[in-house]
């Protein structure tokens, strides 16, 4: 094992193992899972370093990550944490469209600051690091 998170995945082969490894150990075995890296065209949401499409009632995600995020983000990006955080919404899934109202984007805000903070912590845990390690400077 490597002594920090995959910051790029070079192969999909690489991505589809890493997917395996982290289905495995968040008990999503029951989901149909893919992932695939792609260009910020290819993304609904291209401010973020990633996406999940997900449909609960058949267990099916399509998890999208961006190839090159942008280089002045504030904090390091790594594609292992980006799909950490990805899997995690379908642990804790909870509907976007809440967001349109303004007194559910607090809930959604803070739902998707957790889901944040816990993907860093399963990284940071698996490679022994501090919080130091994701900030980009």
């Amino acid at each position: 094992m490597s002594s920090e998170p995959i910051i790029e995945f070079k192969t999909q082969e690489e991505l589809d193992a890493c997917l395996a490894y982290w289905q495995r150990l968040l008990f999503l075995e029951n989901w149909i899972i893919k992932a695939e890296l792609c260009d910020v065209d290819e993304i609904q949401t291209p401010d973020s370093a990633g996406e999940n499409i997900w449909q609960y009632v058949n267990r099916t995600s399509m998890i999208r990550i961006l190839r090159n995020p942008p280089a002045d983000r504030i904090a390091k990006v790594s594609h292992e944490k980006t799909l950490v955080h990805e899997l995690l919404h379908l642990k804790i899934i909870y509907d976007f469209d809440l967001e349109l109202n303004p007194q559910n984007c607090l809930y959604c805000n803070n739902q998707h600051v957790l889901i944040e903070q816990m993907a860093k912590t399963l990284i940071m845990a698996r490679y022994g690091l501090d919080h130091s390690w994701f900030k980009n400077f």
